[in-house]
């Protein structure tokens, strides 16, 4: 019997790691503050209208493309860099895929809103 790799990650920290590494390099600022708002209220119009129209809404407001950028890098990874447009794949796909897609989604973004709290917890303290 075979031992697992020690350098094999589970599909959550994978998750985690890319989470992490995307709020770690938000600007502070606006660019942050923008980013943390529409994170936090993401997986509520997911719920409420599905990820299509959740992201095209998000899309149109166009503060936030660091967020439908990452959504799409993870959701998609599997794909070339140039096709991780999710909502293009969401239209294109089927319905197995959508709920694919839509429950990536959600898992991730639990881990964007955390590093993003953290964040605005250790801004905070520092600025106290």
């Amino acid at each position: 019997m075979s031992e697992p790799k020690k350098d094999q990650a589970t599909p959550d920290q994978k998750r985690a790691k890319h989470a992490y590494d995307v709020v770690r390099n938000l600007k502070d600022g606006t660019e942050f503050d923008e980013f943390y708002g529409a994170s936090q209220k993401l997986p509520v119009r997911i719920m409420a209208s599905g990820l299509g129209q959740a992201l095209a809404f998000i899309r149109a407001k166009n503060k936030t493309p660091a967020l439908v950028k990452a959504l799409g890098d993870w959701v998609l990874r599997d794909l070339p860099e140039k096709d991780r447009d999710l909502l293009n794949a969401i239209i294109t796909g089927d319905a197995d895929k959508l709920r694919e897609y839509t429950s990536e989604a959600m898992a991730y973004l639990q881990w964007v809103n955390r590093f993003c709290e953290a964040r605005e917890k250790i801004s905070k303290k520092k600025g106290s």
